[in-house]
């Protein structure tokens, strides 16, 4: 066993308790942890992968992400321990909802701000969707790194070695038909703007004029047509 995972395991068995379990499945389990003394809440995320992306961003301050404190990987699984941002999920809040163009356009600056921190070292979030941005207050976070990897530059005849991703927001590449860069979380972000202004998938029903050429643009199949910087939607929007 990796010495800091074994480090790790006996200091989150003796300063914490487990208050939650918010998710478990085949892959791993998010838990929601309360540290005994501080009474201070935090997320602990155990997953099967490598460590070598999420490590990347321990200790990197973003007021839309949540901070990661430690990385531990053994031959198993990988062990993340991160800030718990309160709030609801984005999918909550718009269950049968469709938001106004300014509230969306608050929320897509926020997680561009994040996806361009993770660009920019060259990660790829792979599963940019609902459920993985928390709003507190004006604030939006997007968070769940289990699936982040180090983007890989397009090659012909090469592919993603794993699928990983969910159904309508991932892009085509991220189905083993071509390695994996920043455009596909791009391609992620395109499909939940439609979505928050619309309801639906892009390919049922597109938003509006402006909206609808933004959504267009990210979601084109070859992610050499799609903006190629979370910058260029920026100045898009």
């Amino acid at each position: 066993m990796d010495r800091l995972y074994e480090y790790m395991e006996n200091y989150i068995r003796e300063c914490f308790v487990v208050e939650k379990t918010l998710r478990q499945t085949s892959e791993g389990v998010v838990q929601r942890l309360c540290h005994k003394t501080s009474r201070k809440l935090y997320i602990l995320h155990r997953f099967q992968g490598d460590s070598s992306a999420v490590r990347k961003l321990i200790g990197v301050r973003c007021e839309h992400l949540p901070c990661i404190y430690e990385v531990a990987q053994n031959e198993k699984q990988v062990m993340v321990l991160e800030e718990f941002i309160p709030g609801d999920t984005l999918s909550f809040l718009c269950q049968g909802i469709t938001l106004e163009s300014e509230q969306v356009r608050g929320i897509v600056l926020d997680i561009c701000d994040a996806l361009y921190i993770l660009h920019s070292k060259n990660l790829v979030h792979r599963d940019v969707k609902p459920e993985n941005v928390i709003v507190y207050g004006d604030r939006s976070v997007l968070i769940d790194f289990n699936t982040i990897r180090k983007a890989s530059p397009q090659k012909t005849g090469s592919s993603d070695t794993r699928v990983l991703g969910t159904l309508g927001y991932a892009p085509p590449e991220q189905y083993g038909l071509s390695q994996t860069d920043c455009t596909a979380d791009i391609y992620a972000l395109g499909v939940m703007i439609n979505v928050l202004l619309t309801g639906k998938h892009p390919s049922l029903k597109l938003a509006d004029r402006h909206w609808g050429r933004i959504v267009t643009r990210c979601t084109m199949t070859s992610p050499e047509k799609r903006y190629q910087t979370v910058q260029a939607i920026r100045e898009a929007l």
